[in-house]
């Protein structure tokens, strides 16, 4: 059996996983749909039945839903996207150097660095490791190749682990002494192989002391000893029966002063010693491990101040912040060990991943009688260990109990018209139909209307030879100047003064691109066109109040503008296929990208609420109502001017 998808992790490994179940049981072609529909889950079987609104799903074939599937949930990034998550990837706090290597390397898969790999992992994990001792480690290291830097972080870990493991022991062995705890005290053997008054008589003692110092705090009689004499007796402190205050172990706790043992060698403290013993045992049910999002963010500069609650929890007022970015309600370790040290604590399986995909250590739950808006529930909380001090924090798990309708306050504010929530697939299928001209691949004809102008200084002509190609590329470059040629952006020639080589990039659709290498000839001469970019600050400051959005790419954007016919005979290209003059505008120029710009803008000048962004249109609206109405009035335009969209990277009311 295999477990129902759950959505954002990534649909093609599910189905690769489901795949081999089909393999190992010998399911046979014909059987493979109903299985799948049977073990993917309700959330995906709902997803079929919108992408098959009045279609019998019996009438569809495996091989169709999976294609629908993989194209609604895995979405394809671009390299820019990839590299960048690649760049940002740093290793949290608590994360062991092993998963932060295997992590990175498989971000790295993603982005195509080619044979550029090695270095690049190499140097994100110079960047990104946590530990900067270990970084100058890194940074010292004379030739550092991606293997030795595997094995500095791999060694660094095993010697941690061993030296906390040595420090542990030692801290262990030197408070027993300290509390008079010797070999035989600690082996209840001796005293079972002894008989008679003297064996009883020390067992006695024995079982009082250990009493005193169980669970890591003092206790003067266990409750059992005491319960007899006292049963009928209120404790003054705590008010419950059974015993008298100086017996009280919250009273004893609460009135007791830190003690630290000092050794005369240094030694590690560690926390979970002390944790271990309060858990209970509840091994033989614990919990499925799943990971629950903590968002964990602690402002340095404060933006806004936090939303706060009062909450009565096993009758203790504990202010908390409220934060819908947890799915869970969590307390730290040092508000537990101030609050309630008496409760015991289960182990928990669960883990809380915080926004930068690190883990946090849980340390173990308990639940807990919560007391809020005139409620009074029995709820889980969870204890981590963490060095940062924070407030408790409220998830979404006590939020739903207690706050019932929180939910409902954001949702006031989603698209109101559920009809056209509904049909925009429809709306989207729609303006392809009707626009089919603007998302068609036909680029025999360039922009109307408008043609870029290249102004050089006048300087001395400069020729380049034409870089090597790889051989198990060579077809592909020719096939694609072939393309170029038929699609009319490019022509052969026999001499020109000018030439410039070309770079070929593969691409992740095992396709390629080619880029005019500009930056040792054309560029060297050209005088830039200085028109302005828009920055991202002035796009986010005027989608104030937008709720919907569209986004167009441009197919081979540059491609699309002609080049006026003084600028051609300056943009030539030396090939393995001999010398090609550009008749459209080229992508490596320095001024490619403010002529485009320039042009763009111009064509779509006038529309409220529509921002051009070299080849991305980006289109908003206040509602789903006006953002149609602005995306049609963008297509027109296009259509009119002969600007080509891609489809497959366009996205369409978010």
């Amino acid at each position: 059996s295999i477990d129902p998808y759950v959505q954002g992790t990534s649909f093609s490994h599910y189905v690769e996983q489901m795949e081999f179940i089909f393999s190992s049981n010998d399911i046979v072609e014909g059987k493979k749909k109903d299985i799948f529909l049977s073990l993917c889950g309700i959330t995906v079987f709902q997803e079929l039945k919108r992408l098959y609104p009045s279609t019998d799903l019996k009438t569809v074939s495996y091989a169709d839903i999976i294609k629908k599937l993989k194209e609604r949930y895995d979405k394809v990034e671009s390299d820019i996207v990839l590299r960048y998550k690649f760049r940002c990837r740093v290793q949290g706090p608590g994360e062991t150097n092993e998963n932060f290597l295997l992590d990175v390397k498989l971000l790295a898969e993603a982005c195509d660095f080619g044979e550029f790999r090695d270095s690049a992992i190499r140097d994100q994990l110079v960047y990104g490791v946590y530990d900067k001792g270990l970084q100058q480690r890194l940074l010292d290291e004379e030739n550092l190749t991606l293997k030795t830097a595997e094995r500095i972080l791999k060694a660094k870990e095993i010697t941690a682990n061993s030296s906390q493991a040595i420090n542990r022991n030692g801290t262990v062995n030197s408070v027993k002494q300290r509390l008079g705890w010797t070999e035989s005290r600690d082996n209840r053997k001796v005293y079972g192989d002894r008989t008679g008054e003297r064996g009883r008589r020390e067992r006695s003692r024995f079982d009082d002391r250990h009493s005193q110092y169980s669970h890591g705090g003092y206790r003067s009689r266990s409750r059992s000893q005491t319960k007899g004499r006292y049963a009928n007796f209120v404790c003054h402190y705590c008010k419950m029966r059974g015993h008298i205050q100086k017996n009280c172990y919250k009273f004893i706790n609460e009135q007791k002063r830190p003690v630290k043992f000092v050794d005369e060698a240094a030694s590690v403290e560690d926390p979970h010693e002390y944790f271990k013993r309060l858990r209970a045992d509840y091994d033989s049910d614990v919990e499925s491990g799943d990971y629950y999002p903590c968002m964990m963010i602690k402002s340095i500069t404060k933006i806004s101040n936090p939303c706060l609650l009062e909450a009565k929890i096993e009758g203790r007022p504990i202010k908390m912040e409220v934060d819908s970015g947890s799915s869970v309600s969590v307390l730290s370790k040092r508000d537990y060990l101030k609050h309630f040290d008496d409760l015991r604590l289960k182990s928990n399986t669960k883990r809380l991943i915080v926004v930068n995909g690190s883990n946090l250590k849980v340390l173990g739950s308990a639940m807990v009688m919560v007391e809020l808006n005139s409620k009074c529930v029995t709820l889980e909380l969870i204890v981590i260990d963490t060095q940062h001090d924070f407030l408790p924090l409220i998830g979404r798990d006590w939020l739903d109990v207690f706050c019932n309708d929180w939910r409902n306050i954001f949702s006031r504010t989603c698209v109101k018209n559920v009809t056209l929530v509904n049909s925009y697939d429809k709306i989207v299928d729609g303006l392809k139909i009707k626009y089919e001209k603007v998302f068609d691949k036909d680029f025999t004809f360039p922009i109307k209307g408008y043609e870029a102008d290249l102004v050089l200084r006048e300087d001395s002509p400069i020729f380049k030879k034409a870089y090597d190609v790889p051989y198990r590329l060579r077809d592909k470059v020719i096939d694609l100047l072939e393309d170029l040629e038929r699609d009319k952006i490019i022509t052969p020639i026999k001499t020109s003064l000018w030439a410039s080589p070309v770079v070929i990039v593969p691409k992740k659709d095992n396709t390629i691109r080619m880029v005019i290498d500009c930056k040792v000839s054309l560029n060297k001469v050209l005088i830039p066109n200085t028109y302005p970019l828009p920055t991202s600050q002035d796009v986010f400051a005027s989608l104030a109040g937008c709720t919907v959005f569209c986004s167009l790419d441009l197919t081979t954007a540059y491609t699309q503008l002609k080049l006026s016919k003084k600028s051609r005979k300056f943009v030539v290209i030396n090939t393995i296929k001999g010398l090609f003059t550009y008749n459209r505008l080229p992508q490596g120029a320095s001024s490619s990208a403010a002529i485009f710009q320039q042009i763009m803008e111009d064509i779509l000048k006038g529309i409220e609420f529509v921002y051009v962004y070299l080849d991305d249109v980006l289109i908003a609206g206040r509602t789903p109502e006006e953002c149609l109405r602005k995306l049609e009035q963008v297509l027109d335009r296009l259509s009119h001017a002969n600007i080509k969209v891609n489809y497959k990277k366009c996205k369409f009311f978010v």
